[in-house]
């Protein structure tokens, strides 16, 4: 391109232009370096850290819940195994409604008889 300038006048609008490409450059390096020293700041990184940790926190809680419920149903099933087996209901009405004389059991009367 500067092989092509003939004249002065030629030079001095290269030059203008040159400037202005300069300026325009030096502009922009002043907003990166202005947005990374923002984003090396102290203050940018805890607000992230607040937001992330904001956006973290629900699945810990759903976590800490699903563990506890998970615990409590080993809990339950422990307790239950280590007690002594008590009849379950259908088993207590079937002894109420038969007869002690089909379950070859008597009554107390006529054991000591």
């Amino acid at each position: 391109m500067y092989s092509q300038i003939k004249s002065m006048s030629q030079l001095k609008a290269e030059r203008l232009k040159v400037d202005g490409e300069i300026n325009m450059k030096e502009m922009q390096m002043k907003i990166e370096y202005s947005g990374l020293k923002e984003s090396l700041s102290i203050t940018r990184f805890l607000t992230l850290l607040v937001t992330r940790i904001s956006l973290i926190v629900p699945f810990i809680k759903t976590a800490k819940n699903v563990y506890e419920f998970i615990v409590r149903q080993f809990q339950t099933i422990k307790e239950t195994s280590d007690k002594p087996s008590e009849p379950q209901e259908d088993e207590i009405k079937l002894n109420v409604d038969s007869d002690p004389a089909e379950n070859g059991s008597h009554d107390v009367e006529n054991k000591n008889e």
